[in-house]
């Protein structure tokens, strides 16, 4: 397991991190950030070089807060941004959430 981002800096608690386990990239979202975050966060992982043959993606948001303030835009931006990349992940994506509330903001 390689772990890129880290979850604390000196200063405060990063609130998106990830990791390769297994040619997988997982992210990790922790409470409130940014769009501009989630998106440093998944061009750094699909441009780690441990991620060359990744063989998918999961987004963890089960303890994200910032989905509940998103708006559909917003996540079908992000949806644009992931599908741009997508080959760089074999094209798969999973997603881990704490409600169905979560489940239903990423299916739009």
């Amino acid at each position: 397991m390689v772990v890129y981002f880290p979850v604390f800096f000196w200063w405060k608690l990063v609130p998106v991190s990830f990791e390769i386990d297994d040619g997988v990239i997982i992210l990790r979202m922790v409470g409130a950030y940014s769009t501009a975050e989630l998106r440093d966060a998944v061009v750094a992982s699909v441009d780690a070089p441990e991620s060359a043959n990744a063989i998918g993606m999961v987004f963890n948001v089960s303890e994200s807060d910032a989905l509940k303030t998103r708006t559909a835009d917003d996540v079908t931006s992000m949806g644009y941004f992931l599908a741009s990349k997508s080959d760089r992940f074999s094209h798969r994506i999973a997603l881990v959430g704490s409600s169905d509330f979560l489940f239903g903001m990423m299916r739009l």
